[in-house]
């Protein structure tokens, strides 16, 4: 019976803490939606200028895959070019990286006012009811996760557990689940969200927890890819971009993730914090590493992706 309720509980935990991020998200969206096209439609042009405004507006939305999914759609659509979408893709890749830095923070003591300030704030008129549901669900989040965190030692003293993380305690091997499990939950701020808290709660080993964090960088980029399908040749071109450029991130990294990982893990003595870092370190190096050569990576993209027929030049 025991057994029954704990499970009920990290399960039930878990359920909230995906419900309040996907409300979370789902409510910045839509605060957001109206103003966000145009200004990534006018913030582009200079690739610069892309690759911060992908970072804000993700940052903003708490959403990679949705911010990927409009910039697919914007080019879909011909209000942005295949060119222009490539740096505002790579800035969407760090800004994906706030959650993590927000999770390591450890919010979780602010939850409950945040719940009965957003509870208030939803039945004022005005500017300051619309952001009422917004910092309800980001205080539900964080309760969420407190609830999950306070159960985590049933998880760590079960012999499942340990033989699961004992047959998948490589990086190659994080890497691979960080990416299957995000394209499961299309979203990679859950997937670091509870990677770190799981880290933080001793049931993941450090490096592996880093490697899956990692993978899910290549895990979010399928919403694009399926988004993109029903669309014309340059969203779906804007789509393997994005794609291409996580995969080869991950690719060149490689050979030396481990040493990679536990020299950045050296930046701070809390478990949380060094995985966030990790996050977004890796993210800003790939994104050095590839700016450079983002012509190159559109060439590679029309050279997978040739000009077959009209149809393709069309939107469906």
């Amino acid at each position: 019976m025991t057994y029954i309720n704990t499970f009920f509980l990290i399960a039930s935990s878990l359920v909230l803490f995906l419900f309040a991020i996907q409300s979370f998200a789902l409510e910045l969206q839509l605060k957001f939606k109206e103003s966000l096209q145009p200004f990534l439609r006018k913030t582009t042009s200079n690739p610069y200028i892309g690759v911060i405004t992908g970072f804000i507006s993700t940052a903003l939305v708490q959403s990679s895959s949705a911010i990927s999914l409009i910039i697919v759609s914007l080019v879909g659509t011909g209000a942005m070019t295949f060119s222009h979408s490539i740096p505002v893709l790579m800035g969407a890749n760090i800004g994906s990286t706030v959650t993590a830095q927000l999770v390591a923070l450890k919010l979780t003591n602010i939850a409950p006012y945040l719940l009965v300030i957003g509870y208030i704030l939803n039945f004022l008129p005005g500017k300051s009811g619309v952001w009422g549901k917004p910092i309800f669900y980001f205080g539900l989040l964080f309760l969420g996760l407190s609830l999950l965190s306070s159960q985590l030692d049933f998880l760590k003293e079960h012999e499942l557990t340990t033989s699961i993380i004992m047959s998948i305690n490589s990086v190659y091997w994080g890497i691979l689940v960080g990416a299957i499990l995000t394209i499961l939950l299309q979203s990679s701020s859950v997937t670091s969200s509870l990677v770190i808290v799981f880290a933080i709660g001793e049931i993941l080993p450090f490096e592996l927890a880093a490697s899956i964090l990692i993978g899910s960088n290549i895990g979010t980029t399928t919403t694009a890819l399926i988004g993109s399908i029903n669309l014309g040749r340059e969203a779906r071109m804007s789509a393997l971009a994005n794609t291409l450029i996580n995969l080869v991130g991950v690719v060149v990294v490689l050979p030396f993730l481990s040493p990679f990982i536990n020299l950045i893990g050296l930046l701070s003595n809390d478990v949380g914090q060094r995985l966030a870092n990790v996050h977004i370190l890796f993210n800003i190096f790939i994104i050095v590493l590839l700016f450079p050569f983002r012509d190159k990576i559109e060439k590679l993209v029309i050279y997978i992706m040739p000009l077959k027929s009209r149809q393709d030049q069309s939107p469906g």
